[in-house]
């Protein structure tokens, strides 16, 4: 099909009623139709693959991130009923209470200023 062809069709065909018989859906909807100059079908089909991948891995990150909950939440109340059945039978066995830590990275200020210090270190 030629662009010439493309243009009157667009033309022709916009803002006029796509028919039918009355109780058709489409009786009183209007085509809306414009001629897209320089566009391929290709980058229609690129952009739904990409909105496809972005939603599918949207929707795995939601996945993962429910199943840390509720495997949390598992845990925790796991805890809960075996501290409770301790209570329940009298054996208070101070257990040592787990603390996490954590080492935070270092921000880009501090690597610049640590490797300015390792190099006035080798300098001397």
């Amino acid at each position: 099909m030629s662009k010439k062809v493309a243009k009157s069709v667009a033309e022709s065909l916009n803002s006029i009623p796509v028919g039918g018989k009355r109780r058709s859906k489409a009786y009183e909807e209007l085509w809306n139709i414009k001629y897209l100059p320089r566009f391929k079908w290709v980058h229609l089909s690129e952009r739904l693959a990409y909105e496809a991948a972005v939603r599918q891995q949207r929707m795995r990150t939601e996945i993962s991130q429910v199943k840390r909950e509720a495997e949390h939440f598992k845990n925790s109340v796991e805890k809960k009923r075996k501290k409770s059945k301790k209570e329940k039978t009298g054996l208070e066995e101070e257990s040592p209470s787990v603390s996490f830590q954590f080492k935070q990275r270092e921000t880009e200020k501090q690597i610049k200023k640590r490797k300015r210090d390792e190099e006035c270190i080798h300098c001397d």
